[in-house]
C-alpha cells in the first residue's frame, strides 16, 4: 500500500512520473496514479491532465491497452479547462499511440495539431514523435533535415534525454531503410546518453536495436555477443522475453535449432507469466518451431493461437496462424480434409485485407496439403490460383511452387514432367544460394532443396537408371550440407545489398504489426534478391 503524504504536490508528482517512465515504467505508473488521485481530490485540472499523460505513457510502455483511454481523458480535461500546452503535450502522446495501432493518418493529424500549440523547444521534442510515427508506418523519411534542426535545438538547451530519444527513433528508422552504419551511430549515441541518465529501459531498447542490426547484417557472432553482454538485471520481464526471442532468431539463423527452441520457450514462459498476449512473438514462435522440425509442436501452437485470435476478434492474425497451422499439419503428417477449407478461408481473409502475396502463399500450402490428401484436382486448381508466384514471387516461394508442381505431375503419372519440375526448382535454389538467410523465409530454402532432391531420387530409383540416381544423390548431399554464413560477405556492395534484403524481413514484420499490406515490400524483396544474385557472381573465391 502506498501512503500519500498530505503536503505532496500532484503536479510535481505527475512530472516526476513522466520522467520516471523510461527508467521504470511500473514505478512511474504507481506515482502517476497517486498524482491522479491527489489532483482529483483537490480539483487541480492541470495536475490531473499531467497525471493522465504520465499514466498513459507508463501504460504504453507496459503494454497496457488502457493507455489510449488515459491520454484521451487528458485531452478532454485539458480542452475543457483551456490548458493549451498540457493539451498539446497529451495530444502528441495520443499521436504515437494511434500510430502504434496502425492508424497513421489520424496520428499525423494529431501531431500537427499538437505542434501548433507548442514553443520551439517543444516543437523540437515533437520530432521524436514524428520519426516514431514514420517508423510505425514503415515509411522512409525523404530527408532528415528537420531532425537535424531539432537535434541542434535540443543540444542548445542541454536536453540530453530528448536528444537520446530522437537519436533512438531515427536510428530505428535508418535501420528499417537498410542504412545500418548510420543507424548504429545514432543508436550507440542514444544508448550511451540513456545509460548516463539512468534510463535503463530506454538504453536497453537502443541496445536491442543494435542486436537486430547485427542480425540483419548476418553477423551472428556480433549479434550473440551483444545479447550476452546485456545485463539481465537491468531489463524488465517483458524485455527479457524480447531478448530471448531475438536470441532464438539468431540461433535459428545459425541452424542451432535445439538452442533456438530453448530460448523461444523461455520467452513464451515469460509472456504467459505476465499474462501478455504478444501476437508477433506468438506467430514468430510458431514459425521457429516449424523451422526447427517440430511439426506437431508447431501445429499445437498454431491451433491454440487461432482460437485465441478468434476470441480476440483479430481476423488477420487468426488467418496467419491458420496458414502456419496448415504448414505445420503437413510437416506433422496430420492432415485432415477440414484443413483445406481452413486454409482457403485464411487465404480469402488475407486477400480481402490486401495481403495478396501472403494469401497466395497459403493457397500454395493448400495445394501441397491437397496432394497429401489425394485431392489432385483441388491441388491443380490451387496451384493455378497461385501461379503468379512462379514469375514474381520471392525465391523460396518460386522453389516451393516448382516442388508442388513436381508432386502433382508425379501423382498424375507424369514422371518425366515431375523430374523436370524438380530440376527447375533445384536450379532456382542453386541460383539463390547467395541470398540464403537473407530473410525469415530463406531459412527453409535448403530444406526445400533436400525435399526436391529426395523426390527426384525416389523417381530415379524406381526407374532403375544408375546415372540419374547418382545425380540426384549428389544434389541431395549438396542441399544437406549447405548452411547460411554466420558472418557478412567481404564484398562491401554485396554486404550492403544482403543487409538491405534482410531488413525487408523486419519491414514486413512491421507491416504485420500495423495490419498493413505487404505487396510493395515483397516486390522490393524480389528485386533485391535478383540484385544479390548478380552481385554474388562478381565475388572472388575468397568472398561469400
Amino acid at each position: 500500500m502506498v501512503v500519500e503524504v498530505p503536503g505532496e504536490d500532484p503536479l510535481t508528482l505527475a512530472e516526476t512520473a513522466l520522467e520516471l517512465v523510461e527508467a521504470d515504467a511500473a514505478a512511474a505508473a504507481v506515482v502517476a496514479e497517486r498524482a491522479l488521485r491527489l489532483a482529483r481530490a483537490r480539483n487541480e485540472a492541470e495536475a490531473e491532465v499531467a497525471a493522465l499523460h504520465a499514466l498513459s505513457f507508463a501504460r504504453h510502455e507496459l503494454g497496457d491497452p488502457r493507455a489510449i483511454d488515459a491520454v484521451r481523458a487528458a485531452i478532454r480535461i485539458g480542452e475543457r479547462h483551456r490548458l493549451p500546452r498540457r493539451t498539446a503535450l497529451a495530444r502528441r502522446r495520443l499521436a504515437l499511440d494511434l500510430a502504434a495501432r496502425g492508424t497513421i493518418g489520424p496520428a499525423l493529424r494529431e501531431l500537427a495539431a499538437a505542434r501548433a500549440g507548442l514553443d520551439p523547444h517543444e516543437q523540437a521534442r515533437s520530432e521524436v514523435f514524428r520519426i516514431g510515427i514514420l517508423w510505425y508506418a514503415g515509411r522512409p523519411a525523404e530527408s532528415f533535415a528537420e531532425t537535424d534542426r531539432a537535434l541542434a535545438t535540443l543540444r542548445r538547451h542541454g536536453d540530453a534525454f530528448w536528444e537520446a530519444q530522437l537519436l533512438r527513433n531515427r536510428g530505428g528508422l535508418l535501420a528499417e531503410r537498410g542504412d545500418a552504419s548510420a543507424a548504429e551511430r545514432d543508436l550507440l549515441r542514444a544508448r550511451d546518453l540513456f545509460a548516463g541518465l539512468g534510463a535503463r529501459s530506454a538504453a536497453f531498447a537502443a541496445e536491442s536495436q543494435l542486436v537486430r542490426i547485427a542480425l540483419a547484417r548476418g553477423d551472428l557472432p556480433e549479434c550473440l555477443a551483444r545479447l550476452d553482454a546485456i545485463e539481465v538485471g537491468d531489463v524488465s520481464a517483458l524485455g527479457t522475453a524480447e531478448l530471448e526471442l531475438l536470441r532464438a532468431q539468431a540461433l535459428a539463423a545459425a541452424r542451432l535449432w535445439s538452442e533456438a527452441r530453448q530460448a523461444l520457450k523461455q520467452a513464451q514462459s515469460i509472456w504467459q507469466r505476465a499474462a501478455r498476449d504478444d501476437h508477433v512473438g506468438r506467430l514468430e514462435g510458431i514459425r521457429l518451431t516449424l523451422l526447427a522440425g517440430d511439426g506437431p509442436g508447431a501445429q499445437a501452437l498454431a491451433l491454440q493461437a487461432q482460437r485465441s485470435f478468434s476470441a480476440q476478434h483479430r481476423p488477420l492474425h487468426g488467418a496467419r496462424a491458420a496458414g502456419l497451422a496448415l504448414s505445420a499439419a503437413i510437416a506433422a503428417g496430420d492432415l485432415r480434409p477440414s484443413a483445406l477449407a481452413s486454409g482457403r478461408r485464411a487465404a480469402e481473409t488475407l486477400a480481402a485485407a490486401g495481403w495478396r502475396e501472403d494469401a497466395l502463399r497459403i493457397r500454395l500450402a493448400v495445394a501441397r496439403a491437397a496432394i497429401e490428401l489425394g485431392s489432385i484436382r483441388v491441388a491443380r486448381r490451387e496451384l493455378a490460383a497461385s501461379s503468379s508466384l512462379f514469375r514474381r514471387g520471392p525465391m523460396a516461394d518460386r522453389i516451393e511452387a516448382r516442388h508442388v508442381e513436381a508432386l502433382i505431375r508425379l501423382a498424375e503419372g507424369d514422371r518425366p514432367g515431375a523430374q523436370r519440375a524438380a530440376r527447375a526448382g533445384l536450379r532456382l535454389l542453386e541460383d539463390h544460394r547467395a541470398a540464403l538467410g537473407a530473410t525469415d523465409l530463406r531459412a527453409t530454402a535448403s530444406a526445400i532443396g533436400a525435399e526436391l532432391a529426395q523426390l527426384g531420387l525416389r523417381i530415379a530409383a524406381t526407374d532403375g537408371r544408375h546415372g540419374p540416381i547418382f545425380d540426384w544423390a549428389e544434389a541431395l548431399r549438396g542441399s544437406a550440407l549447405r548452411l547460411a554464413p554466420v558472418t557478412p560477405p567481404k564484398s562491401p556492395a554485396l554486404r550492403e545489398a544482403m543487409t538491405e534484403l534482410r531488413q525487408v524481413s523486419a519491414e514486413i514484420a512491421g507491416a504485420a504489426r500495423g495490419g498493413r499490406p505487404t505487396r510493395a515490400l515483397l516486390a522490393r524483396q524480389t528485386r533485391l534478391e535478383t540484385h544479390v544474385r548478380r552481385l554474388s557472381r562478381h565475388a572472388t573465391g575468397e568472398g561469400h
